[in-house]
């Protein structure tokens, strides 16, 4: 979906990027005519104002840009055959409006051209939009008017379809639940709802002629005919959307449950396979330390892989990945002497990048236990919270890191991060590795969320 930007000081009151709520209907506005206005001048405006013009357009939104263009197409044929049926003697005039309707249709048709065909665009002006729009619409349904004659109500189907299609992609884009129900009963009481009967009702007491109460009569139907028309799209087509969504949110869940159930018997079934070889193992050695350094492995192993699910689950934090590795290294008798504080290890970060840090907390411990550390610190630091640095400090010597073997699990580590991001650098006892880790947009928001 559309992301929403600030929205403009509209009759001295400003939008926020949350849904508007009110105490008169679901989705409805604060009962009071400047935020009336915003929510008007907001839709004419277009959902297109609203956007950053970086997010690909979401389905629900190709359906409606799919009706829109339908519905175009319908008022300009409804027009071409309306044309076809007028006398030779005003085809000249009528044939200007056509084709100045037929500019107005294509002028609105290229934002939902552009979305069905999965393109987004940079965001025009506020005042911009709401001039080129209203103009737009304002010819459009002016000529059609003209062209069709008294057989207004077969237009007024495709322009209120095309209304409501425009009005709900505004609408899913600013955040603001439709409510045409509401739409349609303060428009019913309205002051320009209130001028129109007042002069349809002058009309009729001047004795105006039969022809003009005609034409007021059929125009004033026309418009309700497309206003409910409009209200029924809206409608309709957002309780449909909604029900879609629902149904792919229970079809989501159902694979994730499968997924679980499959991941769960197979963790089942390592476990059994792991105490098996193990109990081979401990069979096979003749004392106590070597049982009992193997039955910590199969602690590490069997924590390894609970974080693995943890990892799946959702989002974890830095200490649910940190504490397998801290407490192996205990184990092994190595003295941790420094770990991060708890308030950098709570914060949570998303699949993609806790599968990263998980990497890095293995391959720069295992590489220190393995080089024959006795003391070790574990320290953690943020960058502009656009990056985590992790850093493991040991006392088992200097090293090359530029010599490290092809295949090891730091030099597959530094070719995918790159050398910039993995530095070393020479301590009293021993070296300092960093590895710099760059958060995805999802875990910079979980991080923005817990402060």
């Amino acid at each position: 979906m559309v992301h929403v930007r600030d929205l403009p000081v509209l009759g001295n009151r400003r939008w926020e990027n949350e849904p508007v709520t009110s105490g008169v209907g679901s989705g409805g506005l604060h009962d009071d005519g400047s935020s009336r206005l915003d929510l008007w001048l907001a839709m004419l405006a277009g959902d297109r104002v609203w956007g950053d013009g970086d997010e690909d357009p979401s389905t629900r939104q190709q359906a409606v840009c799919a009706l829109m263009l339908v519905a175009l197409a319908a008022t300009l044929l409804v027009q071409w055959v309306a044309l076809a049926s007028r006398h030779a003697d005003d085809l000249g005039r009528l044939a200007i409006l056509a084709a100045l309707s037929i500019l107005a249709a294509a002028a609105l048709a290229v934002r939902p051209t552009r979305l069905l065909l999965g393109r987004q665009s940079e965001p025009p002006g506020f005042l911009f939009s709401v001039i080129w729009r209203a103009i737009a619409y304002l010819v459009l349904i002016a000529s059609t008017t003209a062209v069709i004659g008294s057989y207004r109500f077969l237009a007024a189907i495709p322009l209120g379809l095309l209304g409501g299609s425009d009005a709900l992609l505004t609408l899913w884009a600013i955040g603001v639940a439709p409510a045409p129900r509401m739409w349609l009963k303060r428009f019913l009481f309205s002051t320009i709802h209130f001028g129109v009967l007042g002069a349809m009702l002058a009309a009729l007491f001047f004795e105006a002629s039969q022809e003009t109460l005609t034409t007021m009569l059929g125009i004033y139907v026309a418009m309700w005919l497309g206003v409910l028309m409009a209200g029924i799209t809206v409608l309709g087509v957002n309780r449909l959307s909604a029900a879609v969504d629902e149904e792919n949110l229970r079809k989501e869940e159902a694979v994730r449950e499968r997924e679980r159930l499959m991941r769960a018997h197979w963790l089942h079934d390592d476990v059994l396979s792991e105490v098996h070889l193990s109990t081979l193992r401990l069979k096979s050695v003749g004392d106590l330390d070597a049982a009992r350094a193997e039955l910590e492995e199969l602690d590490h192993r069997l924590r390894l892989r609970q974080l693995d699910e943890v990892i799946r689950g959702g989002e974890p934090h830095l200490y649910e990945i940190l504490q397998p590795h801290l407490r192996r290294i205990q184990s092994l008798g190595i003295q941790l002497y420094r770990v991060p504080p708890l308030e950098l290890t709570n914060r949570r970060i998303d699949q993609e990048t806790a599968q990263l840090f998980h990497r890095a907390v293995s391959v720069l411990t295992s590489n220190a236990i393995n080089a024959g550390a006795t003391r070790l610190a574990v320290d953690l630091f943020s960058i502009e919270d656009d990056t985590i640095a992790l850093t493991v400090t040991d006392d088992a010597g200097g090293f090359d890191l530029d010599a490290v073997p092809a295949g090891r699990g730091l030099s597959n580590l530094i070719a995918d991060l790159g050398p910039r991001r993995v530095r070393r650098r020479d301590t009293q006892h021993g070296s300092a590795v960093t590895v710099t880790l760059p958060l995805t947009a999802r875990s910079r928001a979980l991080s923005k969320e817990a402060v």
